[in-house]
């Protein structure tokens, strides 16, 4: 299989989140060689960032393509890195990602915790909680796989 591993651009305000894709991709890193499923790290900036140097996966950009001359007929479409490398899933460590629907994905489930707290300002200011729902309620459904 051809398997994309996606990141989004690193924000200290997630604290533990950087931690936990950290360890996944040192994980990912040490068992390449006896895999045989093919790996690939996707994010958003144009070149792998020099602070994943030693994560030894081909790097994706999710930076899109000029404006198509029609709608695409697929997601994917508006990502030429991403439609080359022809990937057969692709596994968002961040809850909030998800622009590729139409390829099979894996989607992690970081906490629930606005639904037992939906008072806390961090998420009943500036319609965070709805925001929040909405992120799972898009992506969860279809995702192949959820990591919690």
């Amino acid at each position: 299989m051809r398997i994309g591993i996606a990141i989004s651009k690193d924000d200290p305000q997630i604290g533990g989140g950087l931690t936990y894709i950290q360890e996944i991709l040192v994980a990912i890193n040490g068992v390449l060689a006896e895999s045989k499923h093919t790996f690939y790290l996707i994010g958003y900036e144009p070149e792998k960032p020099a602070h994943l140097s030693d994560i030894q996966l081909p790097w994706l950009t999710l930076h899109q393509a000029e404006l198509l001359s029609r709608p695409p007929a697929r997601d994917y479409e508006y990502f030429p890195d991403i439609a080359a490398a022809s990937l057969d899933l692709i596994c968002y460590l961040q809850p909030w990602m998800g622009e590729i629907l139409d390829v099979p994905y894996i989607s992690t489930v970081w906490d629930l915790q606005h639904r037992l707290q939906p008072f806390f300002p961090e998420v009943s200011l500036f319609n965070e909680f709805d925001r929040r729902e909405e992120m799972y309620r898009r992506s969860l459904q279809r995702a192949a796989y959820i990591i919690t």
